[in-house]
């Protein structure tokens, strides 16, 4: 099983862009411009994507619709630069649901 703890900077960031780039869309209309966009530039289903080439593919498609520099995802430690803390969090023990 994937560390579901993962799954907060994943969420940050597509909040920071929902929320920098597009703010007047629905999270339906977010999503579903996301998944054109990829669909359209790579030819790849969302379903299949893992989820920090999702990000890198993103990124690329700020880069490039709005001719400036995306929020850069950290290469160093997979985290990403996002103004949006996890502070508070609670960090889900997935190895211990494992464990029944």
């Amino acid at each position: 099983m994937r560390n579901p703890n993962r799954l907060y900077n994943t969420y940050n960031y597509l909040m920071y862009v929902h929320m920098q780039y597009f703010p007047d869309l629905r999270l339906g209309q977010f999503f579903e411009l996301i998944k054109d966009r990829i669909y359209k530039s790579y030819r790849q289903d969302l379903f299949y994507i893992e989820d920090e080439d999702l990000l890198n593919k993103i990124q690329k498609f700020i880069d490039s619709e709005f001719m400036i520099k995306a929020v850069p995802i950290n290469e160093y430690d997979n985290e990403i630069d996002c103004p949006i803390s996890t502070e508070g969090f609670k960090e889900y023990n997935y190895q211990q649901t494992i464990k029944g």
